[in-house]
């Protein structure tokens, strides 16, 4: 019995460093007396959820129980039901292996509570900030947005009516602008405005005022309160024509061109005179100066100097090729009546042509080369035919010199590519081979067509006109040229036939019908 009773105090120790209740076994009335229990029975002591079972020997012992006797065959019959209590290790093994889930439950908890907190407390700050966001983009909304800088004037806050006027402001200030040019000899200075052809004020307006304004409240909100600063400029266009005017002024005022190379004839003398090399203004360099200083205009630069830089410009025509000239190809002459303004009018023109140099393909124009036909250029009033008839007019008598030119031309085998007759038939050349020219309408043209220099030589004597064609002995390649009209009434048709030095016939060529009334 003491061994039993040594290990029921053992496990009475155990079970109070467990927690464990000894309260629980209880009456409805009453606490159980664990000292007058008897150990055998203890041993036997089963737990139930609502009533604690207690041994019958103690209660038939007691005579002043209140059990009643049908409260002790249900004590008794409940033993077989309940099962014995598990080891109190066991127990606590248990509860300690539940703790890490409890653990965890809690954690969620603590989490799921903290991540409600923080959603609350964004939804409440993303309110916030849309409410802010739109009140702040509403009040921008018919105004210019922060940190906007037209050159150096600031156009932020501004609505658009106040925008345009300061457009116009700073539009002002530089049309107003000057570019001040010094050269050797002359000083210059013109405004921006006379070189700029459009601002495009309007489109700027429209992107200034549109910036930012097409995203959502809270893009704009960002855009207006921490935004990138902005500058903006005109789109400027350039007025490219009054540019080239003005540099053109600037370059013929302040250049020594080039002299070319070039060749007189006297007799059968050649003489080639050699160029000259010039110093020139540089256009090129100038103009794109020019458009620079108005394209890097920042609002500031007011007074601009640009330099005027100089090249050296050489001959385009070699000496070395005019020397190849060395053999007279064609000749033509012709006769006018001395004196008197038809007189003077062939004269002047035919100066007006001698020793006229043309390189390989080089187009010549009688109209260029004579004109202007006024009498400011020395030409003065003589018969000219008008649709048929004599009447007087400037200049009558320089479409001699011209179909006496044609006439030589086709003698050198050069064909034309732009001739007309006379209305009415001339005496001075036969018909088909005349060359008539009307300032304005009508022009006498030709190339010349061989692979060297071609060098006009014309002069008068004697009353007779004299216009010859030079250039290398191989020009017409041994070929000897005429040109045959054949008249029928008022039509003629006109051939240029080609013969070698056997006097064969190695070319033939309809020119051109002409008609007179």
């Amino acid at each position: 019995m003491d061994k039993e009773k040594d290990g029921v105090n053992d496990r009475s120790d155990e079970n109070k460093g467990s927690n464990f209740n000894e309260n629980a076994f209880v009456n409805d009335d009453e606490s159980v007396n664990y000292s007058q229990l008897d150990i055998d029975d203890l041993s036997e002591l089963e737990i139930s959820d609502e009533v604690p079972e207690q041994s019958n020997s103690e209660l038939s012992n007691k005579e002043d129980s209140n059990y009643s006797e049908e409260d002790i065959s249900n004590v008794e019959n409940s033993k077989d039901k309940i099962e014995p209590v598990e080891d109190l290790d066991e127990l606590d093994s248990k509860e300690k292996s539940n703790q890490p889930e409890v653990e965890e439950s809690i954690n969620k908890s603590r989490f799921t509570k903290k991540k409600k907190i923080i959603t609350g407390v964004c939804l409440c700050v993303a309110v916030i900030l849309g409410v802010v966001a739109n009140n702040v983009a509403s009040k921008y909304e018919n105004i210019v947005y922060p940190r906007a800088r037209l050159y150096e004037s600031n156009i932020s806050k501004l609505d658009e009516g106040s925008l345009k006027d300061e457009i116009d402001n700073v539009k002002n200030i530089m049309g107003n602008s000057k570019i001040n040019i010094e050269t050797k000899n002359n000083k210059y200075d013109i405004k921006f405005s006379e070189l700029i052809k459009s601002y495009n004020e309007e489109n700027l307006t429209e992107e200034v005022m549109s910036y930012g304004k097409d995203g959502n409240k809270l893009q704009q909100f960002g855009i207006i309160t921490i935004g990138t600063s902005r500058d903006y400029k005109f789109d400027i266009v350039i007025d490219d024509k009054a540019i080239n005017e003005f540099v053109d002024k600037v370059y013929e005022d302040n250049s020594e061109s080039s002299i070319e190379p070039s060749v007189e004839i006297s007799g059968n003398e050649i003489k080639v005179i050699k160029g000259k090399n010039g110093n020139v203004v540089d256009r090129d360099s100038l103009i794109n100066e020019i458009k620079s200083t108005i394209e890097d205009y920042n609002g500031e630069n007011i007074e601009n100097n640009v330099t005027v830089n100089y090249i050296k410009e050489e001959p385009k025509i070699s000496t070395l090729d005019l020397e190849k000239i060395d053999t007279k190809i064609s000749s033509y002459s012709t006769q006018y009546g001395t004196g008197g303004g038809r007189g003077k009018n062939i004269e002047v023109a035919t100066s007006k042509i001698d020793d006229l140099l043309l390189m390989p393909g080089e187009e010549f124009s009688y109209e260029n080369t004579v004109g202007p036909v006024s009498q400011e250029n020395g030409y003065t009033y003589a018969p000219v035919i008008s649709n048929g008839n004599l009447v007087q007019g400037i200049g009558g008598g320089v479409c001699q010199v011209s179909s006496t030119m044609y006439n030589a031309q086709l003698k050198a085998g050069i064909l034309p590519t732009e001739r007309r007759n006379h209305s009415k038939a001339v005496s001075y050349v036969p018909r088909g081979l005349d060359a008539t020219l009307a300032t304005g309408s009508i022009d006498y043209k030709f190339k010349n067509t061989y692979d060297y220099p071609l060098v006009i030589n014309t002069y008068t004597s004697g009353g007779r006109i004299y216009i010859e064609f030079w250039s290398n002995k191989n020009a017409t390649e041994g070929i000897t040229y005429e040109a045959v009209s054949y008249a029928n009434g008022k039509v003629a048709n006109t051939y240029l036939y080609g013969y070698d030095s056997n006097k064969n016939k190695v070319y033939e060529k309809h020119i051109d019908t002409s008609v007179y009334r």
